[in-house]
């Protein structure tokens, strides 16, 4: 009998332990998570990957963040001249296989991908490509494209259900 109570005692002061060191932590603090991003796919904007590159590197104006399943890249005063050479193309935001993607607009912005800015870079010149998903434009801002060939490409892949959708706020 009495080694069941000390054993008792035991348990239930560790257990009280434990419980003052949960008490100690930040509630507001998420440990161990990393940052979201889609599984597969790329997305550059101005020449730079931004699945694979730390949010310091982002072009000017540029941030980026994976919302419930959708790329969601604000473009705040941005001024896009470099593109990505993939698939044939040379797009200045490039957004393949990724899932949906929404550009959120705050100010005036522009993609200026012509061939007299990049003549050595090979592909028909787009201003956006996606592929695979659906192209959503948000927010207050607008966007200037210039393009020596399509300003937007959308690659549905044969998924149904994809399109480009105009929204505005404010």
């Amino acid at each position: 009998m009495r080694t069941r109570t000390v054993r008792l005692k035991r348990k239930l002061s560790l257990f009280l332990i434990f419980c003052m060191v949960l008490t100690q932590l930040p509630a507001d603090k998420t440990y161990a998570t990393p940052d979201p991003k889609p599984e597969a796919g790329s997305i550059f904007i101005d020449g730079t990957d931004l699945l694979n590159r730390d949010k310091t590197e982002y072009p000017e104006g540029i941030s980026y963040d994976y919302v419930d399943g959708v790329n969601v890249i604000t473009v705040s005063g941005a001024a896009i001249t470099r593109g990505h050479s993939d698939m044939g193309k040379y797009s200045g935001i490039y957004a393949n296989e990724v899932g949906d993607v929404e550009l959120v607009l705050v100010g005036n912005n522009t993609i200026n991908i012509l061939n007299v800015t990049e003549p050595e870079s090979a592909g028909d010149r787009v201003g956006i490509f996606t592929g695979g998903g659906s192209l959503t434009f948000s927010g207050t801002g607008n966007l200037t494209i210039n393009s020596d060939g399509r300003s937007i490409h959308l690659d549905a892949y044969g998924k149904p259900g994809k399109a480009i959708i105009f929204t505005r706020s404010g």
